[in-house]
């Protein structure tokens, strides 16, 4: 009998960006990388689209995509921040799909997953619609393919869940062995069975054959219960420390006792191949290059494998189940005992408020849906269901105002104003956003001040400003209350963050953006642009209809005239601002509505005058009187546009003592050279001046190499910073040398015999120039660009001059990328 093997990577990270902006902000946790999402790509998902099978000195025998052989989900949000933040990620991940399908006789090896990770059991059948609706639209417009599987967030699941599954066209699913509650032979025809006999309990499911569950309405859907040892291993014993350890593991879990085609199948989340486990990703690789050479198994994925060894057994499942809870889905509405570890001491008592909490504000949210929908909409909930088209439209970056109008023309009950257009997409992204708070990381960590819960009360409050906005004295206007009376119940294990009101005030509040505050980033940032013009902040629309700006001395005062448009609901707000920068970091900036053409030219003219009479506090005062008491600072900024700022003010004061520090350094660099020599101690001021000057010498050169790369000054500073024992930052300059180096390997990927060798030339030069700079360069796409040179060069060497003349200079070069080379290979 043939044997099957199948690895199964559960990708997925709670979605992380503001919803005002539909950014992923600053995460200072997640240093050297801008967030949590980008390191865990660059830990896991990057590596796998090209893992190293290495030798036992470590250099690279081989390089391949993981994702070619395994089966893998990846959930739709996670994969809407890779589109735009990693696009060769994102690029890797579908032609992987596309090779499985031509391997794997048309079946994919990516499964769909409900949209935003909610655990279905727990929420209304409209909404399991919704969510499986968007998923398979989402893997639709992503794949370019129907999905035949959809994963179930936590494997959470109902009949209920199953039988929407079966309903939208999705043929199987992945469940825990534990959630198999008893099983049978299917019936000779392959129907269900209408009798109660032959039942047998399965504890203890075998793993290694599908099973059916036969549902109502003559509908079933077939299930996959995966190795739960092996999965767990590979989850939390740190199997993936050794390849060949796995691949043993692996091995043991067929059975010669088994007389039908065994499919030996294992489900971790997909972060286990590098995230939790450094390098996991070579373990994976080393292990599905082995099982092929050992003959051990034949790779395949739950598509191909059902395809040609249909269920001989039903199932009924155990109703309200998941992987990670032995509560049934307790972990996700009460203090269950089931948590992370890291804490023993702490309470789980706040889930349930929590989830109470939600599900009262969204019965309250899908009434004002409904109330108000129904003027405009034909089926509100039909809407809802189709709104994912947008969704994707905005996340290619296509949506469009006319889009928009397309999408409702489809809907609408009747011809509907501007007005009413803005106002039904913003009912649907309210909708979008109630759905999102539903995330089912908010419950599964430990505290609810955490980072995973503080995003979901984020949703809620973005749900709740657009109820506001759309009803501000009925429904909408109460929403807020609503939720906040349950969450004073949900007391946080940290006595300073007191109860999830608290919680929601503190961090909720901090994340709204409305036009005021957009406004305010854009009029202070004007001040450090030499001609300020209109273009996007985050996920808005700034158009400038006016501008002025004048300065006295240190201080500046800019005035202007601009129209805020959202990019998701379309609504636009004209405004008035004036910003006055005192110097440094202080600044007062007052935004205001509109003033009407004439009353904008005066308030600018008067404060012009008062600006240039030199009374800084009538300028204050007139900004005031003309737009308001209400006034930002640099502190209502979001964290990077400060950071920005602030690094731009920083940078202008240094410049005045530049030349100072310069001085101090140029004066007294033989004495230090003197000092030096006899192992005297250099004073501190000498070594601050030359620190400071080294870096801002280096931070040149590293601009400079753009244009001219040529690295001798740059060597030149690096020995001078070892010889006083200064700390520089050459992460630009690693950078740079590195993109050049990566530019030269690309080239030899591409180039022609002369070429070629020109460009091994370079990278043998940019290196040397790294060795003398004592710089580690990442030669992660160097190495990558080296194997597809050597895929290549193997096709052609016959009539290759390289294989005559330079097959030194190849191997030394492998050598350098620490690449196994082996030249008759």
């Amino acid at each position: 009998m043939k044997r099957y093997l199948c690895i199964h990577g559960h990708f997925y990270q709670p979605p992380r960006e503001n919803p005002w902006l539909e950014e992923v902000e600053l995460q200072d946790s997640a240093h050297p990388y801008h967030d949590w999402n980008e390191r865990i790509s660059a830990e896991c998902y990057l590596p796998n689209t090209a893992a190293r099978i290495a030798d036992h000195e470590n250099r690279i025998l081989d390089i391949v995509n993981n994702y070619t052989k395994i089966s893998f989900n990846f959930g739709p949000t996670l994969l809407s921040w890779m589109e735009r933040a990693q696009p060769e990620v994102y690029r890797k991940i579908l032609e992987a799909d596309q090779i499985s399908v031509r391997e794997r006789g048309g079946h994919g090896n990516a499964l769909s997953q409900v949209y935003n990770h909610l655990i279905m059991p727990l929420a209304s059948r409209r909404d399991k619609v919704t969510q499986v609706r968007w998923g398979i639209a989402d893997f639709e417009s992503r794949f370019q393919r129907k999905p035949e599987g959809m994963w179930l967030p936590e494997t959470a699941v109902d009949l209920e869940s199953l039988q929407v599954l079966a309903e939208e066209g999705i043929r199987f699913t992945i469940l825990a062995p534990h959630q198999a509650r008893r099983i049978r032979r299917i019936a000779p025809d392959g129907k269900k069975r209408e009798t109660e006999g032959e039942w047998e309990e399965a504890e203890g499911i075998d793993p290694t054959r599908s099973y059916r569950c036969f549902l109502s309405d003559g509908l079933f859907i077939d299930l996959f219960f995966y190795d739960g040892p092996i999965s767990h291993s590979v989850a939390f014993d740190r199997l993936l420390r050794s390849g060949e350890a796995f691949v043993d593991r692996l091995k043991g879990g067929f059975s010669d006792q088994r007389d039908w085609p065994q499919l030996l199948h294992i489900a971790t989340d997909g972060e286990s191949y590098g995230h939790h486990f450094a390098h996991g990703d070579m373990a994976l690789a080393y292990t599905l290059q082995e099982i092929e050479r050992q003959q051990i198994a034949e790779w395949t994925n739950y598509g191909e494998y059902l395809s040609k060894n249909p269920p001989a057994y039903e199932v009924e499942i155990v109703d309200q189940s998941a992987w990670s809870c032995f509560h049934g889905v307790e972990r996700w509405r009460s203090n269950c005992g089931c948590q992370s570890g890291g804490h023993p001491d702490w309470n789980q008592r706040w889930r349930q408020p929590l989830r109470e909490g939600f599900d009262a504000l969204k019965g309250s949210l899908d009434l004002l849906f409904e109330t108000k929908g129904k003027r405009w909409l034909k089926d509100p909930w039909e809407a809802r269901n189709h709104y994912i088209t947008l969704i994707r439209k905005r996340e290619e970056n296509q949506l469009t105002w006319e889009e928009a109008e397309r999408f409702l023309s489809q809907q609408q009950a009747r011809a509907l104003t501007p007005l009413e257009r803005e106002e039904a997409i913003q009912l649907l992204e309210m909708q979008r956003n109630a759905l999102l708070m539903f995330t089912s990381c908010a419950w599964f960590f430990d505290e609810i001040s955490g980072l995973e819960a503080t995003q979901n009360l984020k949703y809620a409050g973005r749900a709740i400003q657009l109820a506001k906005e759309l009803d501000p004295t009925g429904l909408g206007g109460k929403a807020e209350n609503l939720l906040l009376e349950r969450l004073k119940e949900a007391k946080s294990n940290l006595p300073e963050f007191g109860d999830g009101a608290s919680i929601y005030q503190r961090f909720v509040g901090g994340s709204v953006i409305g036009p005021e505050r957009i406004i305010a980033h854009y009029a202070i940032a004007s001040l450090f642009e030499e001609n300020p013009q209109s273009g996007d902040f985050y996920n808005h629309q700034i158009t400038l209809q006016d501008y002025r700006r004048v300065t006295d001395g240190t201080v500046t005062l800019a005035i202007g005239r601009v129209l805020v448009t959202s990019k998701i609901t379309f609504d636009h707000e004209e405004a008035v601002f004036g910003v006055l920068h005192f110097g440094g970091h202080d600044f007062h900036c007052a935004v205001g509505g509109m003033l009407g053409v004439e009353g904008y030219e005066k308030m600018k003219s008067d404060l012009i005058e008062k600006f240039y009479r030199g009374s800084q506090a009538d300028v204050v005062r007139g900004l005031n009187h003309a737009l308001g008491e209400k006034s930002f600072s640099l502190n209502d900024l979001l964290i990077e546009p400060r950071r920005k700022i602030l690094a731009y003010v920083s940078g202008s004061l240094f410049s005045r003592y530049e030349n100072l520090w310069r001085q101090i350094y140029l004066d007294h660099q033989r004495l230090m050279f003197y000092l030096n020599s006899t192992q005297a101690k250099i004073p501190k001021s000498y070594l601050v001046a030359a620190e400071q000057v080294l870096n801002h010498d280096l931070k040149e050169e590293a601009a400079r190499l753009s244009d001219q790369p040529v690295f001798d000054r740059t060597i030149q500073i690096i020995d001078e910073s070892k010889r006083w024992g200064v700390d520089i930052e050459v992460d630009e300059i690693e950078q740079r040398l590195r993109s050049l180096l990566n530019v030269q390997m690309q080239r030899l990927v591409n180039a022609e015999s002369r070429d070629a060798k020109d460009a091994i030339v370079q990278a043998h030069h940019l290196l040397d120039i790294a060795d003398r700079a004592h710089l580690e360069i990442n030669l992660w796409e160097a190495q990558n660009f080296f194997h597809q040179f050597i895929q290549r060069w193997k096709i052609i060497r016959a009539g290759n001059p390289l294989d005559r003349t330079d097959g030194n200079a190849i191997a030394k070069l492998a050598a350098r990328l620490s690449y196994h080379w082996d030249e008759t290979a």
